[in-house]
């Protein structure tokens, strides 16, 4: 991994509903004076703060690790596919690892236009679920399961 540098967030982008997906407040009982957190602004700090993973020169997705001080044990990936016009790298996927377990965030665009995010949570034979993500209620649920999953995973990752 290269050696972190604080990244402009001007660099990186997100669909406005993949952001409000990971806007969920959680309480990671980790954190040593129970601060407020969501996804949203954790996906932010890895792409400042994290380290860079090597990439090639033709590769279109860039990543991000970062190791939150509040969640000892945990490396939250950022995943940006990077315009290689402007250098612009727009958020794809959040994915979290502990060592017994995991959740991944992944945001994908349909060729209908469909909008979807997936949420898989423990890696080893987890569950795994696909919300459609538009304006309205579809929106409120998937935001509730992520912020749901997020709670799990920061609440339990340490007692596996």
């Amino acid at each position: 991994m290269n050696a972190p540098i604080l990244r402009s967030y001007e660099f990186m982008t997100a669909r406005p509903l993949f952001t409000d997906v990971l806007s969920g407040d959680i309480v990671p009982p980790t954190d040593p004076v129970l601060r407020v957190h969501n996804l949203a602004r954790l996906s932010v700090a890895t792409f400042m703060r994290g380290l860079e993973n090597p990439r090639r020169d033709d590769d279109d997705i860039a990543s991000y690790v970062y190791m939150p001080s509040w969640a000892p044990g945990v490396e939250a990936t950022v995943f940006c596919e990077v315009d290689p016009d402007n250098g612009r790298q727009n958020m794809v996927s959040l994915s979290l690892v502990a060592e017994h377990t995991g959740l991944d965030i992944d945001e994908t665009i349909r060729v209908s236009g469909i909008q979807e995010v997936t949420v898989i949570e423990d890696r080893e034979g987890g569950d795994e679920t696909t919300y459609n993500i538009n304006l309205g209620e579809s929106l409120y649920v998937a935001r509730l399961a992520v912020t749901g999953a997020a709670q799990h995973f920061f609440t339990n990752y340490n007692n596996q």
